[in-house]
């Protein structure tokens, strides 16, 4: 039973081994490795009558070709290491307009907010100066709300100024940066996603429609009416800056009863004139762009957009990967990819004019099948039972001297051996043998059958043992040990006939070279 779970798991242990070879090479990086029911291995090896997969990574579609050959062989050939080479890059910044004024010094300060946390909630009025603290409390929440929607506004400008930029100035970039050999073209499709999204004005993880090219092109006509809105928030703006002024003034004078509110009113009165200032400078900037805008106005921008929405799903459905496969058939497969350069100089070349840039080469070993083997070494035997020599004493008795039963070879073994695919195959040889000293009452040559097995990493070696037939010297019939015979000048009546023994052997496989 033992014997029979034995099997039963070698059995299994083969049926794994028995996988698809995947070979991978980075082309950017120009690395190679194999990889066998998703395990990394390190030897290209493959069932027989499986599938070998070469494929191609980070493999740059847009400035290379790749040429494969896969030849079935029954013999080696050499195998060609990855030379390696540096295609390191780096990547420049894309360039950004932005709309002047952009960082809004005035409408990110915390000064009124900080006046507002110190302000009691549910003031009353009628009673001292509380009726001021409740006016000058409600200027300063309409001013933060303005604030926030003067933010909004511009950020919202800003994307689409960034996003109209973009459109008129980087298409031609984009290509490129799609032929750069220093990218990454993983990084590459990273970079391009995320610029098409930046243009349509979407999160980078929201795909971009047919809908979308008329949604961007109307928030692109729309920018100078949100400018207009926007300038028309920052008058409003001003405005209410000079009212809080006037209130400010008044709270001074009166008797509020908060005490953490003067110092805070300190503060806004030295401010004053810097966020006055502040918001006419940003108020003149957009007027000076809205005037730039309004001569540059275009009323539709569909036909940039399109090029846009293109390059997004031509990149986004590009893997920048390719894999060729071939049928294992024979002892080797020898894989072979010339990768060639097909920018814009030679695009248009026959393949075989065109430049390889790099050419390689892998030995692929198979097994699984059954192959004929020849080895060559040394063998030792012993007989079943010792030869013997005959001689005649002085009274012309036969009698006979043995021989040492064993005896060394020099052996050719032809085998039949089912290739497992690890150190270890089976075979059955048959084979010749030549005695390596004379005498021994052995005929100049010997049979040889038996199981065996090749051993090592490349079955270098054959194992074998079992049956050796071999002629030996025989008295003829009727003659036996003991007899009387007159030959006088003549020779003791012997004859050569075929004995039995075992041997074992240890061969050099010839095919291992």
């Amino acid at each position: 039973m033992k014997v029979l779970h034995f099997f039963i798991f070698i059995l299994a242990c083969y049926t794994l081994k028995g996988q698809d070879l995947n070979i991978y090479y980075d082309v950017h990086s120009d690395s190679m490795w194999f990889m066998k029911d998703n395990k990394v291995v390190t030897e290209p090896t493959v069932k027989k009558g499986k599938q070998v997969y070469f494929h191609l990574v980070e493999f740059n579609n847009y400035i290379y070709k790749a040429k494969f050959k896969a030849t079935n062989s029954t013999a080696p050939f050499s195998a060609a290491a990855p030379n390696n080479s540096l295609v390191k890059g780096l990547l420049s910044g894309f360039a950004n307009t932005f709309l002047p004024g952009a960082a809004l010094p005035l409408l990110s300060s915390p000064l009124f907010g900080n006046i507002l946390g110190v302000i009691p909630e549910n003031q009353q009025g009628g009673r001292g100066g509380q009726d001021d603290v409740m006016a000058f409390e409600a200027k300063l929440k309409e001013l933060e709300a303005a604030k926030a929607e003067i933010n909004a506004l511009s950020e919202e400008i800003n994307a689409r100024r960034k996003s109209l930029t973009a459109l008129n100035n980087t298409y031609e970039f984009t290509n490129q940066l799609c032929r750069d050999k220093n990218i990454a073209p993983s990084k590459t499709k990273e970079l391009l996603l995320k610029h098409c999204s930046d243009i349509f004005l979407k999160s980078a993880k929201d795909n971009i429609t047919l809908d979308d090219i008329a949604t961007l092109n109307t928030k692109l006509i729309e920018i100078p009416v949100i400018e207009k809105k926007l300038k028309d928030r920052i008058i409003s703006y001003e405005g209410g800056l000079r009212d809080l002024k006037k209130q400010r003034e008044k709270l001074q004078t009166v008797d509020h009863g908060i005490d953490e509110l003067n110092p805070l009113i300190k503060k806004l009165a030295l401010s004053e004139s810097q966020l006055e200032m502040t918001a006419s400078g940003f108020a003149n900037e957009l007027d000076k762009q809205c005037i730039a805008d309004e001569q540059n106005k275009k009323t539709d921008y569909t036909a940039q957009i399109q090029q846009f929405y293109f390059r997004y799903h031509e990149i986004k459905e590009n893997s920048f990967s390719y894999t060729h496969h071939a049928n294992a058939e024979q002892k080797y497969l020898i894989y072979e990819m010339d990768l060639l350069q097909v920018d814009s100089a030679n695009s248009l070349k026959p393949d075989d004019e065109k430049k390889v840039i790099k050419h390689i080469e892998v030995k692929v070993k198979t097994y699984g099948g059954t192959q004929f083997g020849m080895s060559l070494g040394l063998c030792g035997s012993k007989f079943s039972e010792s030869p013997k020599t005959y001689y005649l004493t002085g009274d012309s008795k036969i009698l006979a001297s043995e021989e040492d039963p064993i005896v060394p070879f020099i052996a050719s073994l032809f085998s039949l051996n089912y290739d497992l695919g690890g150190y270890f195959s089976p075979a059955f040889s048959l084979g010749l043998g030549l005695p390596l000293s004379s005498g021994n009452g052995v005929e100049n040559f010997a049979i040889f059958l038996g199981p065996g097995a090749y051993l090592g990493k490349k079955q270098s070696f054959l194992v074998s043992g079992g049956v050796m037939f071999s002629k030996v010297s025989k008295l003829k019939t009727p003659f036996k040990e003991g007899d009387t015979i007159i030959i006088g000048q003549g020779e003791i009546p012997t004859t050569k006939k075929y004995a039995t023994g075992f041997f074992v052997s240890l061969t050099y496989n010839l095919s291992a070279l």
